[in-house]
């Protein structure tokens, strides 16, 4: 017999979900195809592009899945085992990711940096984030020149924020503490 889910894990995945969704669902920029697979108790699955997606909410017990198109599918989390995003990677190489640029300090009260690898030469844009995925500031937005350091002047209320580099061909996203 199958134990419905724990209300504490199933926000948990939701939370989760949600944030591999906002944060860095377009991160991985190697991949041929990203999918959104949820498997049901009685077996059965539904999987869906994340491309085609425009949101996934929770509300009273259901899982509402919006499509770009308009469409709108809802299943009872009852009735869900699992879900989880699925991917296929191609042999193109990753053109940004975390560790070619810095944060610093990290945790901050104040001032924050934001340093890219010299050789990351097409930025486009440079944003810090809310947890709830609002843009909170543009910090940079155009062709990236010479200028590899940015700074953020973090006039807002302590908690977590996200700074977001986009580059021509890939998104990633680090954590930004403030105090």
């Amino acid at each position: 017999m199958k134990q419905k889910p724990n209300f504490y894990n199933t926000i948990l995945q939701q939370v989760i979900l949600w944030v591999f969704f906002v944060f860095f669902g377009s991160s991985i920029n190697a991949q041929e195809s990203q999918d959104l697979l949820i498997s049901f108790v009685d077996e059965t699955t539904e999987t869906f592009e994340l491309s085609s997606l425009n949101s996934i909410k929770f509300d009273a017990g259901n899982m509402e899945i919006h499509l770009n198109d308009g469409a709108i599918f809802s299943y009872s989390t009852v009735n869900i085992e699992k879900y989880e995003i699925l991917y296929t990677l191609s042999t193109t190489d990753f053109q940004l990711n975390n560790e070619q640029f810095k944060i610093y300090p990290n945790p901050s009260t104040g001032l924050v940096y934001m340093e890219l690898d010299p050789n990351i030469t097409d930025v486009e844009k440079i944003e810090i984030i809310d947890i709830n995925g609002r843009i909170i500031e543009h910090i940079y937005h155009g062709k990236q020149q010479d200028n590899q350091v940015f700074s953020w002047n973090s006039n807002v209320k302590p908690g977590v924020y996200y700074c977001r580099v986009t580059s021509a061909k890939s998104t990633v996203s680090k954590p930004i503490i403030i105090k």
